[in-house]
């Protein structure tokens, strides 16, 4: 038995068994309940690309399948008139489809499919009519995209085995040497139509993460590591490859910890751009000769956070500005920044931003978008003017009366830092009442709540529509080391987690309780990663909270330094490694302060978590467990840092709502 396979038998066998309710109970006087199914069920949008000429928008959306052998979710792929019309699904046979893209002459669509059981690229009419599948990789298809001509597809792929790796497997000779076994992910390129043999691009010798066509096809400029291990995720340079005879040429070599991402051609092939990643989600942005030289720096010190996520770097049509989605507290703003380092400026901004792109000939901008009481539909603006059609309206008819009002709040911090949050208050919210408080801390730390709508799963860590329609008020605050505020801000927790982030978490509740909304009496907190840290410190320092729930959390800094994936994560937030400075580490881990808490305590994991390994939960709950403290604990099968089957993440809301119902009411 494997040692994680034994300690979830052993959670099973020593947690405590409970009922987790269906649905949520309808609080009285207020409208019926949004319940956790109303959540998982609303319209998630994943992918968007918009026709070259700008009139057709193929995009997808994320469906959750539940049956009794089933627990997963489908990806639909969907074809609608860039005006709002015509919407429709192209497919209708139970596979998921991902990630299309539209040929260059916005003739076909390519696509990512499971049909062959592992996503590979398939090619298809617009209609859905004449697919056809265009790689055949056993190891599946990370990314992809056309050559400018149409006429081939490059995309990463791992290294497929080779017959004497197959052989070893099926021997049992097969060991596994930390840091030299593992497979390269490689850039392949293969012709659309005539030659079905894909051919590889880039050396066997480093692993490719992003690329970028020049505008002739004639070479690919990739960032690149040694490894796909995330010890060299600091060792990341950039190169060019000669599509023709495979000859690569070195760009950029790496820099003193930082990496690239995003490289993007200028439209007229002379230069490259890219992102450079530095620790707290700093970036800045570079632009460099097509041909190699010195980097320029376009714009610099930019706290992204989420905003990374959004979609990317993208060159204006004339070459002039590159475009990025930035963050600004709890919004996200599509920004343009000149190509010459001038000042840059904000083209638009919602409560938060995700697939944002541009078409192929640069002529419009597409983009999902949210805020806290919109939900999530996809809009098309031209790319000289700030003129959105909405496309999309798959959540059009949603009961969002059942949902608290949503505002965005800020209070003072115990040495007078400003702090943001957004506060849901409950569906029946009366004023001069006071109500149960569910305080959520975000993961990162260098990490945002931005305005997700809050009755749906963008941000799928707690249901805070659901909450509210059972009478509960829900901050989420942007406590110091989030970013979207600045670099000073997001570095503000510097070698101080559970010091003043701790203490901006107190007082966002005390500014609650003054205000008479929160009940001190009924106090609950929940957070996930670096929240799921917080959850654990914060019961260790106060006994004010009722009732806590801590996903996925960090507890021992010394243990999950060794053991977690970031490898230099805890030495960039704390300036030291731990066997430099043992008592710094252990001072802030929560499980050295366990002997203090006397909080209800519900710990959930992954079974496969890397980012955060499931030691870490167990830790806590060994010592909750033996000190009498209430406590259970959750492992999820198959599950990483998150839940990802829909069943389970019912099942994960059924006992958040559960575990504070029953300390809280």
């Amino acid at each position: 038995m494997t040692y994680r396979k034994s300690l979830l038998l052993m959670a099973i066998l020593i947690a405590f068994t409970w009922s987790i309710p269906a649905t949520a109970t309808t609080v009285p006087g207020s409208p019926p309940a949004w319940t956790a199914e109303d959540t998982l069920n609303v319209t998630v949008i994943t992918s968007v690309d918009l026709s070259p000429d700008g009139t057709q928008v193929a995009y997808t959306t994320r469906r959750p399948v539940m049956t009794e052998n089933r627990s997963e979710f489908l990806s639909v792929l969907h074809l609608a008139k860039a005006d709002g019309t015509a919407d429709r699904e192209i497919f209708d046979d139970g596979c998921s489809r991902m990630s299309p893209l539209w040929s260059p002459d916005g003739t076909r669509l390519a696509y990512l499919s499971t049909e062959s059981g592992v996503p590979n690229v398939f090619v298809a009419n617009p209609d859905g009519t004449g697919a056809a599948q265009v790689t055949d990789t056993k190891t599946g298809v990370a990314q992809f995209d056309w050559s400018p001509d149409g006429r081939r597809i490059a995309y990463l792929a791992e290294n497929p085995l080779s017959a004497e790796e197959v052989r070893a497997i099926e021997g049992g000779e097969d060991p596994i040497v930390i840091g030299r076994t593992y497979r390269q992910i490689r850039l392949f390129v293969v012709d659309v139509a005539g030659n079905p043999d894909a051919r590889p691009l880039t050396p066997d010798d480093r692993t490719v993460s992003a690329w970028t066509w020049s505008p002739d096809g004639k070479s690919i400029a990739f960032t690149h590591a040694p490894a796909p291990d995330e010890r060299y995720c600091y060792n990341v340079s950039i190169s060019r490859v000669d599509t023709a005879t495979g000859d690569v040429a070195l760009l950029l070599p790496p820099g003193n910890r930082t990496g690239y991402d995003q490289p993007r051609h200028s439209p007229d092939g002379k230069w490259i751009a890219c992102m450079v990643t530095h620790p707290f989600n700093i970036v800045d942005i570079v632009k460099f000769p097509a041909g190699g030289g010195e980097p320029v720096t376009v714009a610099s010190s930019l706290d992204e956070g989420l905003a990374l996520v959004a979609g990317g770097l993208w060159w204006s049509a004339d070459g002039e500005s590159l475009l990025l989605p930035t963050a600004r507290g709890t919004a996200i703003a599509v920004t343009a920044f000149p190509a010459n380092g001038s000042a840059p400026r904000d083209f638009f901004e919602h409560g938060t931003i995700g697939s944002f792109g541009m078409n192929r000939n640069r002529s419009h901008i597409f983009y999902a978008a949210e805020d806290s009481l919109v939900p999530q539909e996809v809009y098309v603006t031209p790319a000289d003017r700030y003129s959105p059609v909405q496309v999309t309206r798959h959540n059009a008819d949603l009961p969002l009366e059942r949902l608290g009002s949503t505002e965005v709040i800020r209070w003072n911090s115990t040495d007078g830092l400003t702090i943001e949050g957004i506060l849901t208050r409950p569906a029946n919210y009366t004023p001069g009442e006071r109500y149960p408080l569910l305080v959520e801390i975000h993961g990162g730390p260098s990490a945002e709540f931005c305005r997700h709508f809050i009755g749906g799963t963008s941000w799928p860590i707690c249901p805070a529509g659901t909450f509210s329609s059972l009478g509960y008020a829900v901050l989420r605050p942007n406590i110091r080391g989030s970013t979207g505020y600045g670099v000073e801000f997001a570095r503000a927790n510097y070698r101080d987690w559970g010091g003043g982030d701790y203490r901006d978490v107190i007082a966002g509740v005390d500014h609650l309780i003054a205000e008479g909304v929160a009940d001190p009496e009924r106090l609950a907190i929940i957070g996930q990663s670096y929240g799921g840290y917080m959850t654990a410190w914060t019961v260790t320092q106060t006994d004010r909270f009722d009732a806590a729930i801590m996903i996925a959390g960090i507890t021992d800094l010394v243990s999950v330094d060794g053991t977690h994936d970031i490898v230099y994560d805890l030495q960039d937030n704390f300036g030291v490694y731990y066997w430099e400075d043992y008592s710094l580490y252990l001072s802030r881990s929560p499980v050295y302060h366990v002997g203090n808490v006397t909080t209800p305590t519900l710990i959930v994991h992954g079974e496969n978590d890397i980012r955060v390994p499931v030691g870490q939960a167990q830790e806590f709950y060994d010592a909750l467990w033996k000190r009498g403290v209430p406590t259970e604990m959750v492992v999820y099968p198959r599950a990483g840092h998150f839940p990802g089957e829909p069943k389970q993440i019912l099942d994960l809301y059924a006992r958040e709502i559960a575990w504070c119902e029953r300390y809280l009411q």
